[in-house]
């Protein structure tokens, strides 16, 4: 079964053995910041923006293609000013899990070598020029493809994801201690959606936490509550702003998630003392 929303068609994952997504969306509607348990192959139709997976951030463009391995954080973050027509960006994202190849070579024997190779993978791959055009045309064919059409697809797509040689690996993840762990998400979660205003309920529930023991557990852990935490992060990145870049007051306020410039001139001068023109007076006569 595939639904449609709009200009997006989502593969029922509970019917298949795999998932394809279709997605014509708007840049806000894109998942944030995410760690999953299946495979996947993602492909940037239209738009741009950055990057993070696992320990690597990174601008893209369309037209790259991904494969990221189970276990690794990512997600892909759209600059709203370059969207199409529609305001929208667009991808197409192939998922599977370990069981998918460990079935496959159960039925086809001949598979063994080259899917065992795939599943020793464990950082992200970039595709060369020949690769990521071949697998994008197959891509690009399961759109108008049934399900079941889509199996032969597939496996063609196993095939090539194994044939680049030699990789271009990138976005490896190392864990942490688990506390470290979890404070660094957080941190990387606010950097990553740092154009937007990311509430409490938002932080809580990207580590999976109510929001009353998300509380508790920030405070304990950085001795802040998450709102000073978050509003003195998002100033001191407008202070970096300020230094770096040739950008209005008003642009490094909306650029930094906030939506009110007298309540972010406010914030400002609270945290750091002075305004945000004072400050930049005085940061551009430094240099």
């Amino acid at each position: 079964m595939n639904l449609k929303l709009n200009d997006t068609t989502i593969t029922n994952k509970a019917e298949n053995s795999f998932s394809f997504d279709n997605v014509h969306i708007t840049p806000q509607h894109q998942i944030g910041l995410h760690t999953q348990s299946t495979w996947e192959l993602s492909y940037i139709i239209f738009g741009e923006g950055t990057r993070c997976i696992g320990d690597h951030t990174e601008p893209f463009c369309k037209g790259e293609i991904i494969l990221i391995p189970p276990g690794i954080p990512h997600g892909w973050f759209f600059d709203p000013d370059k969207t199409d027509c529609d305001g929208k960006i667009a991808n197409i994202t192939l998922t599977f899990g370990n069981e998918l190849p460990e079935k496959c070579c159960d039925l086809f024997p001949e598979l063994k070598t080259v899917l065992h190779q795939m599943q020793a993978k464990h950082e992200a791959v970039k595709f060369n020029n020949e690769i990521s055009t071949a697998l994008i045309v197959c891509l690009k064919n399961m759109i108008h493809e049934s399900n079941a059409e889509r199996i032969p697809t597939l496996l063609r797509i196993l095939l090539l994801i194994n044939k680049q040689q030699p990789e271009q690996n990138f976005g490896k993840y190392r864990r942490k201690d688990k506390e470290a762990e979890r404070l660094n998400q957080i941190r990387s979660f606010i950097i990553c959606n740092l154009r937007r205003t990311i509430s409490l309920d938002d932080a809580a529930r990207h580590l999976g936490m109510n929001r009353v023991s998300f509380c508790i557990y920030f405070k304990k852990k950085t001795g802040k509550t998450f709102v000073n935490y978050y509003n003195e992060f998002r100033i001191e990145q407008a202070c970096l702003f300020m230094q770096e870049k040739d950008m209005s007051i008003a642009d490094i306020c909306y650029q930094t998630g906030f939506s009110n410039i007298p309540y972010f001139n406010r914030l400002f001068k609270r945290i750091t003392g002075v305004t945000p023109g004072e400050y930049r007076k005085k940061a551009t006569s430094a240099l």
